[in-house]
């Protein structure tokens, strides 16, 4: 979100928010509610142009956004989707904001997949690659490199 001041400073683009995020970004001050609040300096405050809801349609050129409320990162957080057609096939599209995945399996029953499953084998064995397979330490910790040095 810090970026989103200069980004319409130097693009003069309008910028739309949830009623919950309006008060973030125009202050550039984390919501008390956000379970980040405290961790992070405020950033550059930006103008809120236009509040927006849950499955209010936006136009934008020839596309048609909807936003999708998902508070869970953020009270205001929102995921955006749209139709995107090329050669009389079109696709639908969705940027995930923050989105989260909730299974409504048994714990049991996940459990039981975990101790079947077995990491594939590498796709690669060479190069550059395969070295960086080798090294880089999981995405849950942050995928460096350099781990232990």
């Amino acid at each position: 979100m810090a970026g989103l001041a200069k980004l319409q400073r130097v693009s003069g683009a309008k910028l739309l928010a949830s009623t919950e995020a309006a008060p973030v970004l125009s202050t550039g001050i984390t919501a008390d509610t956000d379970p980040q609040a405290g961790m992070h300096n405020p950033f550059p405050a930006a103008k809120v142009d236009k509040i927006i809801k849950d499955g209010q349609v936006v136009s934008l050129g020839n596309l048609a956004l909807t936003p999708i409320s998902t508070p869970g990162h953020t009270a205001g957080a929102l995921c955006w989707q749209w139709q995107s057609c090329e050669n009389k096939r079109c696709l639908s599209i969705v940027y995930a904001d923050s989105a989260q995945i909730s299974l409504n399996i048994p714990e049991a029953e996940i459990e039981a997949r975990l101790a079947k499953w077995q990491a594939p084998a590498p796709r690669y064995t060479r190069g550059v690659l395969a070295k960086f397979a080798k090294t880089v330490s999981s995405a849950s910790e942050r995928a460096v490199t350099d781990k232990g040095l």
